[in-house]
């Protein structure tokens, strides 16, 4: 009986037939063959064609607004056969996609490195503490320790700004910031640094003629 034997990728559970531990094993290179099988059928496509076909796009909020828009116009012109398909969400959301071969590139700020992923700078977005002309803060030169009682509008956590922004405050002994709005929608989300925006994609992936001619215009962004 196939579940019953050690070495099986099946097995009878309480609910049913599940995964053993080598079955997650022949999942996961089940999925790569798969997809390095779509890569090399989508490679072999693009030959003679030159700009064309579907770019997946996984985005971090912010850069849909400031970075996207410009380098889709631009490659859509000059490319009128190519289609995009855009993923909005965090970086924590976005990258498994990335992983798993869903989305072709990302765009997000700065990740920690990780293998088989390669990560290209395409802008540097200056994000600052952004309060009103009026707030108090301004009476002064404030403190990380003055922001403490304020409450924030923030990303959640898992967001790389947000885990930074939070472990600032750790470092320091002081509390974390009080979040009254947690969204990943807010166009402006406030933070301490300035953070590099960033293109990753899989280092052994396939990357079609659009999907770098997009990489090329989104560098060439100015974000404000």
């Amino acid at each position: 009986m196939l579940g019953a034997h050690k070495k099986s990728p099946l097995e009878s559970g309480r609910r049913g037939i599940r995964l053993t531990p080598v079955g997650h094993v022949l999942l996961k290179w089940a999925r790569q063959v798969r997809f390095d099988l779509e890569d090399a059928k989508r490679e072999m496509s693009a030959i003679g064609t030159g700009l064309a076909g579907q770019v997946r796009i996984g985005i971090v909020p912010t850069a849909t607004q400031f970075l996207l828009p410009a380098a889709a116009r631009r490659l859509l012109h000059e490319a009128p056969r190519v289609s995009l398909r855009t993923a909005v969400g965090l970086v924590d959301v976005l990258t498994p996609k990335l992983r798993e071969g869903e989305l072709d590139i990302v765009v997000a700020s700065e990740m920690q490195p990780e293998p088989g992923i390669v990560s290209q700078v395409v802008a540097e977005d200056a994000i600052v503490v952004a309060a009103s002309a009026r707030h108090e803060l301004f009476r002064g030169t404030p403190t990380l320790k003055d922001l403490v009682p304020h409450r924030w509008a923030l990303q959640p956590p898992g967001a790389p700004t947000r885990d930074w922004l939070d472990h600032t405050f750790d470092r320091r002994s002081l509390p974390r910031p009080q979040v009254q709005v947690e969204s990943t929608t807010l166009l402006m989300l406030p933070t301490l640094i300035a953070e590099k925006m960033v293109v990753t994609y899989r280092d052994k992936g396939y990357l079609s003629a659009a999907t770098q001619r997009l990489i090329e215009l989104l560098a060439a962004q100015q974000v404000l």
